[in-house]
């Protein structure tokens, strides 16, 4: 059984490893270190980037195939050199969430401009968050059409928009309420290994800020979704979740 509860642990750190890096190959995320304390907005103003976006497109998906690249280039496979899905079960979780897969991730590895987002500014592919946080990133000009393009996957279902606001806020400010904010409203919609991210140092009122902050967030897509005649985004909930609480439940320190 200490062998078994042993392997879980490793299995669980592994995959905890995998999404590090594999956003820091994506987005180059920030390790500044900066204050954690609340920004100068309280949990009630509108911090929320969406102020620019375009609305919630009609498709709910945010996997359609990409006019230079094959269909199948969007799907991630099991094996997927960015993720390292084991299963199907995975890899199709990460494909229904809006997580790039390898090719989509290098389609602008080093290349990619703002002309190149769409210019609807609504995501139409996982290529284009990677795109776009490149864009917020490094290019302030055009911080607002990015902005709208990543809020628009979030919009449709993307749980890989989420994060991908959550790092654009960590690098712009530190690590803090608004970061925060974004991964556990990735944790709402499923993605249980999003609470990796956050930040120890954070205290009491900083928590519960985030914690009001994330179901504001939830509450302002759906409230779009509605206005777009589309259902609320429910929980896909990530694969391993078993494990992790096995794990939890044999942890003597738990």
């Amino acid at each position: 059984m200490k062998r078994k509860v042993i392997g879980i642990a490793v299995a669980l750190v592994a995959m905890a490893m995998i999404t590090v890096v594999s956003v820091n190959r994506i987005g180059g995320r920030s390790h500044t270190q900066a204050s954690t304390n609340a920004p100068a907005s309280g949990p009630g103003a509108n911090l929320e980037p969406d102020g620019n976006a375009t609305g919630v497109p009609a498709e709910p998906a945010v996997h359609r195939a990409l006019p230079t690249k094959a269909a199948n280039d969007e799907r991630i496979q099991i094996g997927d050199k960015l993720w390292d899905p084991k299963t199907q079960e995975e890899a199709d979780w990460l494909h229904r969430n809006g997580y790039p897969s390898w090719e989509q991730a290098q389609l602008y590895n080093g290349t990619g401009s703002p002309q190149d987002l769409p210019e609807d500014l609504r995501a139409r592919s996982a290529a284009d968050v990677v795109l776009a946080e490149k864009v917020a990133r490094t290019n302030r000009a055009y911080r607002d059409q990015a902005i709208a393009v990543i809020q628009s996957a979030a919009d449709q279902g993307s749980i890989y928009a989420l994060e991908t606001f959550a790092r654009i806020f960590e690098s712009e400010n530190g690590p803090g309420i608004q970061s925060e904010a974004y991964y556990r409203a990735a944790v709402m919609r499923g993605n249980w290994g999003a609470g990796l991210h956050s930040d120890p140092r954070l205290n009491a009122r900083d928590r519960y800020f985030a914690d009001v902050r994330a179901f504001e967030i939830m509450q302002n897509m759906n409230r779009r979704r509605a206005a777009a005649g589309l259902p609320p985004l429910g929980r896909d909930v990530r694969h391993g979740l078993d494990d992790a609480i096995e794990l939890i439940q044999t942890d003597p320190g738990s």
